[in-house]
Parts: C-alpha cells; sequence; structure tokens
C-alpha cells in the first residue's frame, strides 16, 4: 500500500488512474445507493406556490453572463404537521441561456395532482426533507453503472 501511495505522490499513470477508478466506483455505488432510497420514499399531496426558471445569480460562463435555475416552493403535510418544502430534484441542473431549457424539462416531471396541487415526496425518517421529483430506477442505474464502467475504463487504461 505505501508503493501504491508513494507512486501516487510521483504521479505514477497508473496509480492515478487506479486512485480515479476507486474514486468513480465508491460514488457509483454511494449514489446509486442514496438516490434508489430516495427514489423510494412515500408521497402526499402538497400545494404549490411557486415553481420557475429564474437567474441564479451567478455565471460560471462569461461568454453570456447568466445562469438559471429552478425555484420552487410548496407545502404539504405529514400526519398533520405542516411543512414548506423548495427542493425540485436531487439533481440540481444550473444552465446557460442556452441550456435553460433543460431545466424546463425537468420540471414537466412534477406530478400535479389537481389544479396547483401536487406529489410531495419527503423522507419518512425526517419529514421535512423533501423533493417533488425523485430518482427512476433508470437515472439510478446510469448513476451506478455509469461511474463503475468509467472505473473499468480508467482501470484498463492505467494497466
Amino acid at each position: 500500500m505505501d508503493q501504491f501511495f508513494n507512486d501516487l505522490m510521483r504521479g505514477d499513470p497508473s496509480a492515478i488512474c487506479l486512485a480515479a477508478a476507486a474514486y468513480f466506483s465508491i460514488v457509483g455505488l454511494f449514489g446509486g445507493t442514496v438516490t434508489y432510497r430516495i427514489g423510494q420514499w412515500p408521497s402526499v399531496e402538497g400545494v404549490l406556490d411557486r415553481l420557475a426558471v429564474v437567474s441564479a445569480g451567478v455565471s460560471f460562463d462569461a461568454s453570456d453572463g447568466q445562469d438559471f435555475v429552478a425555484e420552487t416552493a410548496y407545502r404539504y403535510a405529514v400526519d398533520g404537521t405542516e411543512f414548506k418544502g423548495d427542493r425540485l430534484s436531487p439533481w440540481v441542473i444550473i444552465a446557460s441561456t442556452n441550456l435553460a431549457f433543460l431545466i424546463k424539462l425537468q420540471i414537466r416531471h412534477v406530478r400535479f395532482t389537481n389544479g396547483n396541487r401536487l406529489l410531495v415526496h419527503f423522507n419518512p425518517n425526517n419529514p421535512a426533507k423533501s423533493y417533488l421529483i425523485v430518482p427512476g430506477p433508470v437515472s439510478t442505474g446510469v448513476l451506478f453503472f455509469g461511474c463503475q464502467m468509467i472505473a473499468g475504463a480508467l482501470i484498463y487504461a492505467g494497466i
């Protein structure tokens, strides 16, 4: 193990690839587990107060100068206790002017039940934590298997 860390500190390409592969493997395992668990959360009906695409107030790209995010506010009750939520999804999208349509596509996945009433998915262990959109099996699988494939490619490249 000491030899591996020494190689890594010297910048050996094989050690760097192996360390990156371990990182992606752990991220995929942890991220896949977390998104799977969030996807299993129960839901209640809530009331939508606000759902809009707004300026993020920062820009990561100086060419167009503006980035956008989804902003939401909603209310819901669990076992008679009222909660307020502001999380759209675990997948936070910050998009430039040219890609703001991605946020609008994400918003389409909010499930409305009647008028401004919608489904709110909440953490059963902490009902104050909620999302309007939870990860499904496809996004969980893409995260898990995508990270494992990157890890495998890095191991292959490092050998």
